[in-house]
């Protein structure tokens, strides 16, 4: 989900079915110009739309776009819609910043939030003179998001650091 270029579809449609999803129409050509297989416009907020119940095995959003759902709310709606668009025996890796983390005001955009566990990051791009809309991004930490995957259908089954501290992935399974 949120494939970008492709560099991680590439590898893992070596090795397993693999589908990419990606949001944006230029993005989607430019997998398919880099060889991904199997690559979709497809909204990742969106995936019942997309897919249908039972139809993956594991799903992988490599960055921290899942922060894209701008609210635990939204982050929980998400969860739910993924464990729908997955087996039973499924298995997800998603990203996050820890924004409890002392390293995690260092992070371009960051914005604090008064309630523990939570922050923001907010952030446009620009290039050739094209500004994007801004995006916001809700940082959850891993003690939040062992919270917001009640109900969803998933568990947190381990949290990985990256050097940096703030950086974590998160590795979900179905309960």
């Amino acid at each position: 989900m949120g494939a970008g270029v492709g560099q991680h579809s590439l590898y893992f449609q070596e090795h397993f079915e693999t589908v990419a999803i990606e949001i944006s129409e230029h993005l989607v050509a430019t997998l398919r110009d880099r060889g991904v297989n199997d690559a979709r416009q497809a909204d990742m907020f969106a995936l019942r739309e997309s897919f249908g119940q039972n139809r993956f095995r594991s799903a992988f959003a490599h960055g921290t776009q899942v922060g894209a759902a701008g609210s635990r709310g939204g982050l929980r709606q998400f969860l739910g819609d993924l464990a729908y668009v997955t087996t039973d025996d499924a298995t997800a890796i998603i990203d996050g910043n820890d924004p409890d983390h002392e390293h995690a005001p260092r992070l371009f955009g960051y914005r604090a939030d008064p309630a523990p566990g939570l922050g923001f990051r907010i952030y446009h791009f620009e290039y050739e003179g094209a500004v994007s809309e801004p995006l916001l991004l809700r940082l959850v930490s891993p003690s939040r998001l062992r919270d917001v995957v009640v109900g969803t259908g998933w568990e947190v089954a381990e949290i990985r650091r990256g050097e940096n501290g703030h950086y974590y992935r998160a590795v979900l399974t179905k309960r």
